[in-house]
């Protein structure tokens, strides 16, 4: 069966490269007019107030309980509007909110701040301006300090589209529909009978049957009737 399949694709292989080719060329045509987004982010860890002798000894269930709601705070109309005050461009609430969010490891007190703009410059001062923010928010809460131990940096490189991951995706998917695309076709021509330049063909006994038993004239018998009639 495996053998089959080979010597049908090798006898296809003009559709599979055909239709691979299209698909790369449409992958790689996707791939450049995605705009690239750049990420800058900041970590935060939260620490207990060691003043307020009631933190301590409750601190881990109480970094459990506040960490989602620190979480939520970070995309708050409220903290992002003092964002958008403090930033040197303008920027709408709904783009602002769409490129700043918070993230958290499980059973970690510390958050993460993260930007995401397609101007690298932007999104580490917007990541920059989100933290400030957020660190002034939580001032003298009296249960934790923020303390700032991973500051946003300019990105180098867009965090999307992955162009690796994206390629490689392609050119499978590109393999792939080549490869049942050649079978495809091998099938179609199979079912409607149209012969192919790329197959040998022999006699399928459909045409008109050649004459079998065709005598040639004999000359003698020619011969000995011309005779005759010069006798009559």
């Amino acid at each position: 069966m495996a053998q089959r399949v080979a010597r049908i694709l090798w006898r296809r292989r003009l559709v599979c490269a055909a239709v691979a080719a299209i698909v790369i060329v449409a992958g790689g045509g996707w791939l450049l007019t995605r705009q690239k987004i750049y990420q800058s982010s900041s970590s935060i860890a939260l620490l207990p107030v060691t003043t307020n002798s009631g933190v301590l000894p409750n601190y881990p269930n109480l970094i459990s309980s506040l960490i989602p709601t620190y979480i939520q705070l970070v995309s708050s109309p409220v903290l992002l509007n003092a964002v958008r005050g403090e930033l040197p461009f303008a920027i709408s609430e709904g783009q602002l909110a769409d490129d700043v969010y918070a993230e958290s490891l499980s059973n970690a007190a510390v958050i993460t701040i993260v930007a995401e703009n397609p101007d690298p410059a932007r999104a580490q001062l917007i990541a920059a301006k989100a933290t400030a923010v957020f660190q002034r928010d939580l001032r003298g809460n009296r249960v934790v300090i923020p303390q700032v131990y991973s500051e946003p940096l300019v990105p180098s490189s867009p965090s999307s589209p992955k162009v690796g991951l994206v390629s490689a995706a392609i050119v499978l998917v590109a393999l792939l529909l080549g490869l049942g695309a050649g079978l495809i076709w091998e099938r179609l021509s199979v079912v409607s009978g149209v012969p192919d330049a790329e197959l040998p063909h022999g006699d399928n006994g459909t045409g008109p049957a050649a004459p079998q038993n065709m005598r040639e004239p004999d000359i003698r018998d020619r011969s000995a009737g011309e005779r005759q009639l010069h006798n009559g």
